[in-house]
């Protein structure tokens, strides 16, 4: 059972963009670019020191276009993505998993 304590930590809950996620994750690649073994999983935490690129960012962006943003509004599509950046295990969150778990939060199908 949930209590006061646990709601008022939903991290998740005030995310207003993907640098909000990001920050909640403690992300290092130790191989410049995690090359071909990691090409598959979707990194929480990523920022500007990965040499520019950002899971997050290229899936919010790639994802969701701006109709789609204000369908759902963004905020939702936010929490989505940090939700299941907190329930997948790292090396679980393939972008077939990532897909599905926040299409199953908002009620969608993402291709």
């Amino acid at each position: 059972m949930k209590t006061f304590k646990d709601f008022l930590n939903r991290p998740c809950d005030r995310v207003h963009s993907i640098e909000d996620i990001n920050d909640q994750f403690d992300y290092e690649d130790k191989h410049g670019g995690g090359g071909s073994r990691e090409w598959h999983l979707i990194s929480c935490g990523q920022d500007d020191t990965s040499g520019g690129y950002n899971d997050l960012e290229r899936f919010f962006r790639e994802k969701f276009s701006e109709r789609t943003k204000l369908l759902y509004s963004e905020e939702k599509i936010l929490n989505a993505i940090c939700e299941c950046c907190h329930e997948i295990p790292n090396q679980q969150r393939t972008h077939i998993v990532f897909k599905a778990c926040v299409g199953q939060k908002l009620g969608i199908k993402i291709d």
